[in-house]
């Protein structure tokens, strides 16, 4: 199998190939695992992924997390505590060991190549697909130095929203999601450092309180990313194409299911495709049946999180949401089980 993305889909789904003894090879436009624009925060990650994937010996050093607090421009919107805690893990370290754990089982590794070829047996795992029609961008710093009000703390403001949450070995990640059209971004140089970038994009897109606490924050360098053309939700994709990931469906990140999703994504695609390995299904049938069972999956929780992204995101819905929030009328625990 020729799997095209060394993320967490298409690593996780090479780990489960291989343990299956079939024949894995990964193929990414990158150098290998490196920091993406991403919540880190696991909400989904039960016992049997755990097991599946043997994530045991990584999570011991990553927190568990279950207090959430909302802010509407600073000011306190509600607090809550999720069904259950969930883990926050830097997605960095996530796939540094999925890279080791398919090293370990013989995949080889193809990196800097480009083009995905439409051989039979490809698998496509690179990730969302963008658009220059979407105004949907993200940008992501981890930072030491910063005191969090909550396990999870949520911003939001009429340009976009942030989470921070602390990851392993102190570290915060701290991730938003933002209008580009909605204020003015030139200016933000490369040539300053990445901290200061991050605060002058928060204090233009609403969050000037939120950047005055990085003031003192001392960050990782290359953890700086940033990302455009997002599109939330199921991607488009050809009949005949077996994509996971991402690349099958993108989630809102103040989901905080992206990860696990990924994870889950793989475990459905790898239980088909053993089947086509074995010379039992056609390779059309698996695209079909792989999909389908995905949507079946996935549909309820990406509806009910792209359908709150809307809301808390909409300058129409953003200022009635917030009245009722702040009424302690708003039935978070049931849209928080709808994307569960």
């Amino acid at each position: 199998m020729e799997i095209h993305g060394a993320g967490v889909a298409g690593m996780g789904l090479a780990v489960l190939l291989s343990s299956r003894g079939i024949p894995v090879k990964i193929i990414d436009r990158s150098t290998g695992p490196q920091h993406r624009v991403c919540g880190e925060f696991m909400r989904g990650l039960n016992s049997q992924l755990i097991d599946q994937y043997e994530l045991s010996s990584i999570l011991h050093e990553a927190p568990q997390h279950r207090k959430v607090a909302w802010f509407f421009e600073d000011k306190s919107l509600l607090q809550f505590d999720l069904p259950e805690a969930v883990y926050s893990v830097g997605r960095p370290s996530l796939e540094r060991y999925l890279k080791k754990r398919c090293e370990e089982s013989g995949v080889e590794f193809v990196f800097n190549e480009r083009g995905i070829p439409k051989n039979e047996g490809t698998v496509i795992a690179t990730g969302r697909r963008r658009t220059f029609d979407s105004p949907w961008f993200g940008f992501k710093i981890h930072v030491r130095n910063i005191a969090l009000r909550s396990d999870l703390e949520m911003h939001l403001s009429p340009c976009g929203y942030v989470g921070l949450s602390t990851i392993e070995k102190g570290w915060v990640n701290v991730s938003g999601i933002f209008k580009s059209g909605s204020i003015e971004t030139e200016g933000l140089k490369k040539g300053n450092l990445p901290i200061h970038r991050m605060q002058a994009l928060l204090t233009r897109m609403g969050f000037a309180r939120l950047s005055d606490r990085l003031e003192e924050a001392v960050a990782e360098p290359e953890s700086l990313k940033s990302t455009s053309g997002i599109v939330f939700g199921f991607q488009k994709s050809k009949s005949i194409e077996l994509a996971i990931g991402d690349a099958f469906a993108f989630i809102p990140p103040f989901s905080g299911s992206g990860m696990a999703m990924a994870l889950q994504g793989a475990q459905i695609a790898a239980r088909v495709i053993e089947r086509y390995s074995r010379g039992e299904e056609a390779w059309e049938k698996v695209c079909r049946e792989v999909r389908r069972e995905l949507k079946n999956r996935f549909s309820k929780k990406i509806f009910f999180a792209q359908a709150f992204h809307y809301l808390m995101s909409s300058s129409q819905f953003q200022p009635s949401l917030v009245k009722i929030a702040r009424s302690g009328l708003l039935p978070i625990k049931p849209i928080l089980w709808g994307i569960s």
